[in-house]
C-alpha cells in the first residue's frame, strides 16, 4: 500500500461566514458548486489572516473575523480527487462592495435555506449552517468521512 501522507497531503483552509441582513455571502465555483468564501492557508500565514487575505482578492472586500464558529474535517473525494481537508470558519464582519476578481468564481447573496436546494460543499455543512443562522452561538467541530458525518462536538457559547 502506498505511503497516502506523501501522496495526498492534508490541505488546510480558512473560510468566512458573512451575514448581510436575511442573506449569507457564498461563491459558486465553475462546476456550479455552493460554498463559503474563503481559500487555502499558506505557509507563515494564520488562519484569521488566511480569510482576509483571501476576501481581498478574490471579493474585492475587507473581512474582520469576529470568532471561530466551525471546524471540519473532511477526507473523502471531491471533485474526482481524494482529499483530506481541513477547514476553519470564521464569522466576520465585512466593508465593501462584493466582486469577484476571479473568473473562476461568483459570489451571491443567498438565503440559508437556498443552500439546502443546491449543490454545497461540504454538503452536511449547509443543514448546521440553516440551524445556526443567523447568530451562530455555537462552535462545531465536524468530520466528515466519505460525505458522512462522522463526528460531532458541539460547545455553547455564554
Amino acid at each position: 500500500m502506498p505511503d497516502m501522507r506523501r501522496r495526498f497531503p492534508i490541505i488546510t483552509r480558512s473560510r468566512c461566514i458573512i451575514v448581510n441582513g436575511e442573506k449569507i455571502l457564498v461563491q459558486k465555483d465553475e462546476e456550479g458548486i455552493y460554498g463559503l468564501p474563503g481559500g487555502r492557508l499558506e505557509f507563515d500565514e494564520t488562519l484569521p489572516l488566511c480569510v482576509v487575505r483571501e476576501l481581498r482578492e478574490e471579493a474585492g472586500i475587507e473581512v474582520d473575523p469576529q470568532r471561530l464558529v466551525y471546524i471540519v474535517e473532511y477526507r473523502g473525494v471531491k471533485k474526482g480527487k481524494y482529499k483530506h481537508e481541513i477547514l476553519y470558519f470564521f464569522k466576520c464582519n465585512y466593508r465593501g462592495d462584493v466582486k469577484s476578481k476571479s473568473k473562476a468564481l461568483s459570489f451571491e447573496w443567498r438565503d440559508p435555506s437556498d443552500l439546502l436546494k443546491e449543490p454545497f460543499w461540504p454538503e452536511p455543512l449547509a443543514e448546521m449552517l440553516v440551524k445556526d443562522y443567523p447568530e451562530f452561538k455555537r462552535v462545531r467541530f465536524i468530520v466528515y468521512v466519505e460525505g458522512k458525518l462522522s463526528y460531532l462536538n458541539t460547545f455553547e457559547l455564554k
